[in-house]
């Protein structure tokens, strides 16, 4: 039998496991592109949506409005949210929620006239962070935007200022 001990045997044994250095920061740099790729594509559409529904509820709003004063001719819109939330005549036009004071991140506010009959309103729907977006809604159904930091502005006679949405 032969002695294997005498003589030097020599393998390539690797002695270390796992990942080098380079390989981590390459997988490390392809993540940090696909974050930098999908976060700004991921947050437009974010707030996309809920400028979206922000919109149905400023249309549903007006309808449940225009649903009060048909009702009240003789005091004509609300004269506040919390009427049309909590409506002396046993009709609920709009869901409590709406008594927050804030509608999918934005902060709103209604303005109407205190002489009745009211026949004018306007609600404003306002969010400054992240994004600048303004919204106004009032008696005619016509949504104003404004994305720009131009002044939009709700008044007991309308909206003024922004520009038509559909």
């Amino acid at each position: 039998m032969r002695n294997n001990t005498q003589g030097k045997i020599s393998r390539n044994v690797k002695t270390q496991s796992g990942f080098e250095r380079v390989q981590l920061l390459w997988v490390l740099g392809v993540a940090a592109i696909f974050l930098v790729i999908l976060v700004p594509t991921y947050t437009k559409k974010y707030y996309g949506e809920r400028e979206a529904r922000l919109k149905v509820l400023l249309r549903a709003f007006h309808t449940a409005n225009q649903a009060y004063n048909h009702r009240n001719p003789q005091i004509g819109f609300a004269a506040s949210i919390e009427q049309l939330a909590r409506s002396a005549d046993q009709v609920r036009y709009l869901d409590s929620k709406w008594l927050d004071g804030r509608m999918e991140g934005f902060g709103v506010h209604y303005q109407a006239p205190q002489d009745e009959p009211r026949q004018f309103f306007s609600l404003s729907a306002v969010r400054t962070s992240p994004r600048h977006a303004a919204y106004c809604i009032d008696h005619k159904g016509v949504i104003r935007a404004d994305k720009e930091g131009d002044p939009l502005q709700a008044h007991t006679t309308g909206c003024q200022g922004g520009i038509e949405v559909v």
